[in-house]
């Protein structure tokens, strides 16, 4: 897997619900595109590490945030066969507060600059949307368009089993009966 890169879907969790399910996105200037891009938590993997050991000390790395659990590790995807031999996994891994959320600092390497965000997963989609002069990494969109669909359709299908139950969302993209 030496060479090999991960992207890291950070599922961020309160025990106790004092937060609601969030992730954490990153924005960092890419010479190859001469912009600033938002995407995960990436890295490359080293000599005589996994995957999933890769994804951990990155996320660490990057966000300062400690994984305590991997829920899943993606087969290799290859991200643009038509123009690069670049692959990657993408890798979810749980990140768990027993209260409140606790930002701690990254572990940057010289001449990393990354500016961390914390968004609620229900925001995500509409967030990523506002950042239409950045370039949005693919992978990170198309996780956040999934997430936006299975909200509304989850609140379609609720109002149609269930007369007069509504599951609030914050943005008017949900469909209602």
């Amino acid at each position: 897997m030496y060479g090999l890169a991960v992207a890291i879907f950070a599922m961020i969790r309160s025990a106790n619900k004092s937060f609601l399910p969030s992730t954490v996105i990153i924005e960092q200037y890419r010479p190859p595109i001469d912009k600033f891009i938002i995407e995960l938590p990436a890295g490359l993997i080293d000599e005589n590490e996994t995957p999933e050991q890769a994804a951990i000390r990155e996320l660490e790395e990057e966000t300062g945030f400690k994984a305590d659990e991997v829920i899943e590790s993606s087969p290799v995807v290859v991200c643009d066969p038509g123009m690069t031999s670049a692959n990657m996994k993408l890798v979810v891994l749980g990140v768990t507060f027993p209260g409140k959320l606790e930002l701690r600092d990254a572990k940057l390497d010289d001449g990393e600059h990354i500016v961390k965000r914390i968004v609620e997963l229900t925001k995500l989609y509409d967030e990523l949307r506002e950042y239409d002069k950045k370039v949005l990494y693919s992978v990170i969109y198309g996780v956040s368009s999934g997430i936006n669909f299975l909200r509304r359709e989850l609140s379609y299908r609720a109002s149609l089993s269930m007369p007069g139950y509504h599951i609030s969302l914050p943005d008017s993209t949900s469909r209602n009966k």
